[in-house]
């Protein structure tokens, strides 16, 4: 009985300070586990009696009283290990993204998130931010992503990466939309995560791909001209040398880019085949090096 009320009730609590080894195995605080062994007990002799009387939803109660009590309790724990767990729990998601789903895992870290703001540590923070634009990237919550930039970017500085994701995020809505607002916003990212990080190539690849979308979708020759126009400029700056990883990294990102994307990809071989090989024999230098 013990064992059961421990797996169903003690580890389905949401609220539990926990915080993974290496192997993925969950740890709790100290003080917080020996209050639960004795908790245990307890709710052993309780659940016994209260079964045998017919009373139902004894477990639901005693897992409310938990949740609350270790609350209490978490609030106890010193600033740092604090930090600390919310660090474990972070990490402990990223493992999860696969098996459990985007939305779930998003869902999971807001209340972790709200934390973090409680600790008022900055790069704790930061790193929740760039966790929720990304998850929010990965199921086109865009809504969501601008109420996050608005309510925090003028407090916090959002890692490139950040930026880089919102880009991805808006492009994949302007390939599958249209919407002029998507492109605008997605370049915009672009130009946010370049002036961070110049020659940050995953912003390099996307504004390239956005040229290619325009560029494939033009009625005009004048408008594909236009596009090409951009695509030509944006290789150039890539292949300058200014920024060597840059070369890498926009190849790398379009590398990866497969279904839906590659015709634009193969578009921008046509298009633009002389500065696509230099970037590709640019990238092979650096890695060489």
């Amino acid at each position: 009985i013990a064992f059961i009320i421990y797996e169903r009730v003690i580890m389905n609590t949401s609220v539990l300070p926990t915080n993974f080894s290496d192997n993925g195995k969950l740890i709790i605080d100290e003080r917080i586990f020996e209050w639960l062994k004795r908790i245990v007990f307890v709710s052993t002799i309780l659940v016994g009696v209260l079964g045998f009387f017919g009373i139902k939803g004894v477990g639901q109660y005693i897992r409310q009283y938990i949740e609350q009590t270790i609350a209490k309790e978490y609030k106890k724990i010193g600033r740092e290990q604090k930090i600390f767990i919310l660090n474990q729990q972070l990490e402990g998601a990223k493992r999860e993204e696969e098996s459990k789903g985007y939305k779930l895992v998003r869902e999971e870290i807001k209340p972790l998130f709200e934390q973090a703001q409680e600790i008022e540590d900055e790069a704790l923070i930061v790193k929740f931010l760039d966790y929720l634009i990304y998850l929010n990237s990965r199921v086109l919550d865009r809504e969501e992503t601008t109420s996050l930039v608005k309510k925090y970017a003028k407090d916090f500085m959002l890692p490139t990466t950040s930026w880089g994701n919102i880009a991805i995020a808006n492009m994949e809505l302007y390939e599958q939309i249209g919407a002029k607002k998507y492109k605008e916003d997605s370049i915009k990212a672009c130009e946010h995560a370049l002036d961070q990080s110049p020659g940050y190539g995953t912003a390099q690849a996307v504004k390239l791909i956005i040229c290619a979308i325009d560029y494939e979708r033009g009625k005009q020759a004048k408008e594909k001209e236009s596009s090409k126009m951009q695509i030509v400029e944006i290789l150039k700056e890539v292949n300058s040398g200014s920024f060597p990883i840059s070369s890498d990294e926009t190849c790398k990102y379009l590398h990866s880019m497969g279904g839906t994307y590659k015709k634009y990809v193969d578009s921008l071989l046509e298009i633009a085949s002389e500065q696509m090989k230099e970037m590709e024999e640019r990238r092979i230098i650096n890695v060489k090096n």
